[in-house]
């Protein structure tokens, strides 16, 4: 694989699915603004336009920002394939790291860059049957949503782009909530690997299941090629349509 990706063809490739077929799409827009966990300070601001069709999420391109409004990132997640499971793309211009997916049944091509002086890892894995990638598990706390609240575990493989590999996780609700959001915990099932890899946790509001917080380790990496550790705001519990009327493929 190439050493050097550009983010170029894959903002290419993401006009280019809209712009074409037939079947009419609904485009919405939320915003997320990331503060360091322990400091308080911001750190970026990522603006997820969603494309919908016939009701179904079909894709989703992040930008990311600086406090200067510069877009330094962007990924690219496809949904069409699986819900839980998209296929995505990620790259940061700034600092070079590149991180992304993309499957099928049986094999799932994954592929990671730390820095722009570090070369591209790349690796072929098996496909798990009930697995979640990045945003699919946005996804997935929707499907499972009244398991979730009834207090149900439940356990899924997640992939770990940095390791090229699936870990295996445990959600469920956590007792940290507020009087109007319900709150959920991601973490490795690995007591061992518990610690050192921190848990997530997500909180959605309670009646119109949008998330409103995000408290975890970031997919956007500093510098010096570490994660931020971050908490993500998103300060309207509604996605405010952004326009309408676009075209994409039929499926």
């Amino acid at each position: 694989m190439n050493k050097y990706i550009s983010v170029r063809p894959m903002v290419i490739a993401v006009f280019a699915y809209i712009a074409f077929g037939s079947a009419q799409a609904e485009v919405s827009e939320r915003v997320g603004y990331a503060y360091d966990k322990q400091t308080g300070a911001f750190l970026y601001s990522e603006t997820h336009r969603e494309v919908q069709k016939d009701g179904q999420l079909v894709t989703n391109t992040v930008s990311y920002r600086d406090d200067a409004g510069k877009v330094f990132a962007e990924k690219h997640i496809d949904f069409q394939r699986s819900l839980t499971m998209p296929d995505f793309q990620l790259v940061n211009a700034e600092n070079g790291h590149v991180e992304g997916a993309r499957g099928a049944d049986e094999l799932l091509d994954v592929h990671f860059r730390q820095l722009s002086d570090s070369d591209v890892r790349a690796a072929s894995v098996a496909t798990p049957q009930n697995g979640i990638i990045d945003a699919g598990f946005d996804r997935f706390i929707e499907l499972h949503w009244d398991s979730l609240v009834a207090g149900d575990v439940i356990e899924r493989e997640f992939l770990i782009p940095s390791q090229l590999d699936f870990y295996t996780f445990e959600v469920e609700r956590a007792k940290i909530e507020g009087l109007d959001n319900y709150a959920f915990e991601l973490r490795i099932k690995s007591m061992f690997l518990q610690m050192f890899v921190q848990p997530v946790l997500v909180h959605y509001d309670s009646r119109t299941r949008s998330l409103l917080r995000y408290e975890g380790i970031s997919n956007i990496r500093n510098g010096e090629g570490e994660n931020f550790d971050v908490r993500i705001e998103f300060p309207s519990p509604t996605r405010a349509q952004a326009e309408s009327g676009d075209a994409i493929p039929s499926t």
